[in-house]
C-alpha cells in the first residue's frame, strides 16, 4: 500500500499557529498568521502602511532596472569603492 512506503511530515507550525487561533475564543484576537487581512464584514483590510506606501510612489514608474542596475547607484558604487580619482573609473573601464 502507497500509505506504507510515506514517511510522515509534521504539519507546517504556521498551520498549528492557525488551529491556536481558530480555537481562541477572545473576540478581540488578530490573525497575522498568513493569508490576508479582512475586516469584519469578511473584505480585504489594507493596512494603513501600505496606502500610505502606495500613496507615496502614485505615479512613479514600476518597471525594472536595466540588468546592470539604476546607472546612478552602479557609478556612485563603482567610485566609493575604486575611487572617484581612479584612471579605471577616468577611462570609463568599469
Amino acid at each position: 500500500m502507497l500509505a506504507e512506503k510515506l514517511s510522515y511530515v509534521p504539519p507546517d507550525a504556521i498551520f498549528a499557529l492557525t488551529t491556536t487561533y481558530n480555537a481562541d475564543d477572545f473576540p478581540g484576537k488578530v490573525n497575522l498568521g498568513q493569508g490576508t487581512y479582512k475586516d469584519e464584514e469578511g473584505e480585504p483590510y489594507i493596512l494603513p502602511s501600505v496606502v500610505q506606501a502606495k500613496e507615496s510612489i502614485a505615479g512613479s514608474n514600476h518597471e525594472y532596472l536595466p540588468i546592470l542596475g539604476l546607472p546612478a547607484f552602479r557609478q556612485l558604487a563603482v567610485e566609493l569603492v575604486i575611487g572617484s580619482d581612479s584612471s579605471i573609473v577616468a577611462e570609463n573601464r568599469v
